[in-house]
């Protein structure tokens, strides 16, 4: 039901139930959005005496931060103007762990950058269901996590870079470029070039890897690729009085390693994909569509505009609801 001009919403049209969803959201987020640590997904602050078996305190999934679920109520505040309610976000992540990011990826792996895990405690270790039980000492040359389900989903370092990108061309405050942006940039952004080797052509190749939770053997993931290209372009955007040259030789060296978005062909029709390579199917997510959201490679405005189309129409997994 559409109301004349003039005449409001009526009540139980269409414009005004999602109207009253979004006020109602909105609300529900500024009361969580303010505190000491970021709003959390499994309940929030709201949670309640469910049965005589789950009390308030109970949460499915449990006390930690899942990074997958933990995004999404912040991926549209820049666009309603509550930048406030994503410091809280910026700060738990980077402001207070960034450091830890970088040693534990150095003790894990060797080399510069960081990784940011997919499940973690609020005071920055990966939970230890998810890790594993095996003393660090005791494990082989492979320290990384032992859950399969996230041990080399890595998208989500750019994922937060690309959130402060937004926060960044909303509010353009020079300090937060400065001292949050920048320093997170460098290091999830570096991660990729230290970690992964070169072909002949001096492409980067992502492998082994793993796209989300869902292809688990995978050569040049969707999620990751999108989301290079995506946040190298803008990161090379920046005034350069915000950026030291050497981040900037850096990014445009990694830009130019870059494979093109991977892309598959069903009954004559090329479309995005989850990877160049990708075998192995253990969860429900749709990874090609990365290029599309939260990355923005794909969108209406771009020529190739169909292979998000095509991809949309052709993807394994379909659905209106779920536990997210």
């Amino acid at each position: 039901v559409v109301t004349a001009p003039g005449e409001g919403i009526v009540a139980g049209s269409e414009p005004f139930v999602v109207t009253r969803g979004y006020l109602l959201q909105r609300f529900m987020q500024a009361c969580a959005g303010r505190g000491g640590a970021p709003i959390k997904f499994n309940g929030s602050i709201f949670t309640v005496d469910a049965t005589s078996a789950y009390d308030a305190d109970y949460r499915r999934w449990g006390p930690c931060y899942w990074w997958q679920n933990t995004r999404l109520p912040y991926l549209s505040m820049c666009a309603s103007g509550d930048f406030e309610m994503v410091r809280p976000l910026f700060r738990m992540y980077v402001d207070d762990l960034l450091g830890l990011h970088v040693w534990r990826t150095h003790l894990y792996t060797g080399h510069r950058g960081a990784f940011l895990p997919e499940c973690m405690l609020f005071w920055g270790p990966t939970f230890a269901a998810t890790y594993g039980w095996t003393p660090f000492e005791e494990r082989g040359e492979d320290k990384l996590q032992e859950s399969g389900w996230h041990k080399r989903e890595w998208v989500s370092g750019l994922e937060l870079v690309w959130m402060m990108l937004d926060w960044w061309e909303h509010t353009q405050d020079p300090a937060f470029a400065r001292d949050t942006l920048i320093p997170a940039a460098r290091v999830f952004v570096g991660f990729f070039a230290e970690h992964y080797p070169r072909d002949e052509r001096g492409k980067l190749v992502m492998e082994p890897s793993q796209a989300l939770e869902t292809w688990w053997d995978c050569t040049n993931p969707m999620p990751e690729v999108a989301g290079l290209h995506a946040v190298t372009a803008r990161l090379l955007a920046l005034p350069e009085d915000l950026t030291l040259e050497w981040n900037r030789r850096a990014w445009t060296n990694l830009r130019d390693a870059l494979p093109d978005l991977p892309t598959r062909e069903v009954d004559g029709a090329r479309m995005l994909a989850p990877a160049e390579r990708f075998a192995d199917k253990r969860n429900v997510e749709n990874p090609e569509l990365y290029a599309v959201f939260p990355f923005r490679r794909v969108t209406f405005a771009t020529p190739d505009v169909e292979l998000g189309r095509r991809a949309l129409e052709a993807r394994w997994d379909r659905g209106a609801s779920g536990w997210r």
